[in-house]
C-alpha cells in the first residue's frame, strides 16, 4: 500500500479485524510483552514484522511505536543469561542470543527517544559479537561506551515463568500458559546457567518433521520436571505462589487428574536448592526427571534397568538403576548435586543417555537423564546443587 500509494491497503493492513496490525497486538501480544506462544523464537519472529510495518508507514506521518510495541523489545531483557543466551521454552530453536537480535535494538534506540536502557543493549551486544544487521545502518551512534545491560530477577506474570539471577548464575521456572500450537507440556520445568552454559537446559524443538519432534522433545519427559506415570502434563496453566530476588515458588493443579504439584527453587550464596512436591488421591509413579549437559559420574553400584513404558521412555538408553541413599550424591560436570527423598517410596535412581540440544555435534548432542523414581499418593524431592 506505501510503495503504489493506496490508503486503502494501508488502512487494510492495519486495521482489519483478525489479520490487521492492530488486531494481532490485541489479541496476542500478552500485558507483559511476550508474544503468546512463549517461544523467545517466535516472539522475535512476530516482532520483526511488526517492525518491518512499522517503518513502513513512518513516511505517511503514522506513528506505529507506542507502548505495545515498547513492551516487546523490553520483555526479553531481564530474560538472557549472563553469556546473553536465552532460554528456549516451548517450539524454538536453540541457540537464540539476545546478541543474534540486537539488529532490532537499533530501532528501539532510535524511535524511543534514544533510550539509555536500548543504548545498554546495543553497547553489550556490540561489545560481544561486533556490529550486524542492516539496522545499524540507521544508527550512527558509537554507544561502545554506554553501561553494560544489567540483570535483575524478574517474573513475567502473563507468558507464566519467572528467571532467577545471582551473580553469573540464572534459574528460570515455568509455569503459565501452555503456549497454543507450539506449547510443551512442562508445567514447573527449570532451567539452570552458570554464566557460560546451560546445565539444566531446555532444548527446545528440532524441525518440526523429525521423528523426534513429536516423539521426544514435545513431551514432559524431555524437561527438567515430574512425569506422573508416565505420561505427558495435560495443557494447563499454573499459578506464581511467591517471588523473591533468589528464590520462586509456583504450583499447579490438574496437569494430571488427582495430582497437586508444587516446586520452589533457591540459589543460596553457593548453592541452588529444588524442592518438589507432588501430592495426588490415589497410589502413582512420580518421575523427578534432570536432564543434564554432563554426564553424571558416581560410586554407587549400578545395574541394567528399563524405566518401562512406551513413547518417548524409549529414547532413553543405557539405563542404570542406583540403589537410592539419602543425601546421595552425584558429580556433574564442574558441579555435584544431591538428592533426598522425604515423601514417597523411593524405587530408585535411574540414569541413562538420550537426545540433548538440535542441530549440535555429536560431543553435545546427549543429555543425560536423572530419574528418581518414587511410589505412592505422594512425593517430595529436595535437590541440592553446589555451585562453588
Amino acid at each position: 500500500g506505501v510503495a503504489v500509494g493506496d490508503g486503502g491497503l494501508v488502512d487494510y493492513a492495519l486495521h482489519t479485524p483478525v489479520y490487521g496490525y492492530e488486531a494481532l497486538l490485541s489479541t496476542n501480544l500478552y500485558a507483559d510483552g511476550w508474544w503468546n506462544e512463549g517461544s523467545v523464537t517466535y516472539h522475535f519472529y512476530a516482532l520483526q514484522a511488526m517492525l518491518k510495518t512499522a517503518e513502513a508507514v513512518r513516511c505517511l506521518g503514522i506513528n506505529l511505536y507506542g507502548s505495545e510495541l515498547k513492551k516487546m523489545f523490553d520483555a526479553p531483557m531481564n530474560s538472557v543469561y549472563a553469556d546473553l543466551s536465552m532460554v528456549t521454552h516451548n517450539d524454538g530453536w536453540t541457540g537464540a542470543t539476545l546478541t543474534s537480535y540486537a539488529r532490532y535494538y537499533n530501532l528501539a534506540y532510535l524511535r524511543y527517544g534514544f533510550s539509555s536502557e536500548y543504548a545498554a543493549v546495543l553497547g553489550t551486544c556490540w561489545a560481544k559479537s561486533g556490529r550486524k544487521g542492516a539496522e545499524c545502518l540507521l544508527n550512527p551512534n558509537d554507544l561502545s561506551d554506554s553501561q553494560n545491560l544489567t540483570q535483575k530477577s524478574c517474573v513475567h506474570d502473563n507468558i507464566g515463568y519467572a528467571v532467577l539471577h545471582k551473580h553469573r548464575w540464572s534459574a528460570v521456572m515455568k509455569y503459565g500458559p501452555h503456549g497454543r500450537s507450539h506449547g510443551h507440556p512442562d508445567k514447573l520445568s527449570i532451567t539452570l546457567h552458570d554464566g557460560g552454559k546451560e546445565i539444566l537446559p531446555d532444548f527446545g524443538s528440532p524441525a518440526y518433521s523429525v521423528p523426534a519432534f513429536n516423539g521426544w522433545y514435545k513431551n514432559t519427559l524431555s524437561h527438567n520436571t515430574v512425569v506422573v506415570d508416565g505420561q505427558n502434563q495435560e495443557p494447563v496453566t499454573g499459578e506464581l505462589v511467591e517471588f523473591k530476588e533468589s528464590s520462586v515458588k509456583a504450583k499447579v493443579s490438574g496437569a494430571y487428574t488427582g495430582v497437586e504439584m508444587e516446586r520452589n527453587i533457591t540459589f543460596g550464596s553457593d548453592t541452588f536448592t529444588d524442592i518438589f512436591t507432588a501430592t495426588g488421591q490415589d497410589s502413582h509413579t512420580f518421575d523427578y526427571v534432570l536432564l543434564p549437559v554432563d554426564r553424571p559420574a558416581y560410586t554407587y553400584a549400578a545395574v541394567d534397568s528399563d524405566l518401562g513404558y512406551a513413547g518417548p521412555y524409549s529414547y532413553i538408553s543405557k539405563v542404570k538403576k542406583l540403589e537410592y541413599e539419602a543425601g546421595m550424591s552425584l558429580s556433574v560436570g564442574d558441579y555435584t548435586v544431591s538428592f533426598t527423598v522425604e515423601n514417597g517410596s523411593v524405587d530408585g535412581v535411574y540414569v541413562g543417555e538420550a537426545l540433548g540440544y538440535p542441530y549440535q555435534d555429536a560431543a553435545t548432542a546427549s543429555c543425560w537423564p536423572i530419574v528418581v523414581r518414587i511410589k505412592g499418593n505422594q512425593m517430595k524431592v529436595k535437590s541440592v546443587w553446589n555451585l562453588d
